[in-house]
């Protein structure tokens, strides 16, 4: 089985680093219902 790692090694590199604010806020807003203003678009 290929996982998204093996095929690109920045994957791996990255996810010491974890999500950033924006993927947090989008999640939230996605999960309440919320309008996301924060990515550039109502």
């Amino acid at each position: 089985m290929t996982t998204t790692a093996d095929v690109d090694p920045l994957v791996a590199r990255m996810r010491p680093f974890g999500t950033t604010v924006f993927a947090e806020m989008s999640a939230l807003a996605v999960r309440t219902g919320a309008v996301n203003l924060g990515q550039g678009f109502p």
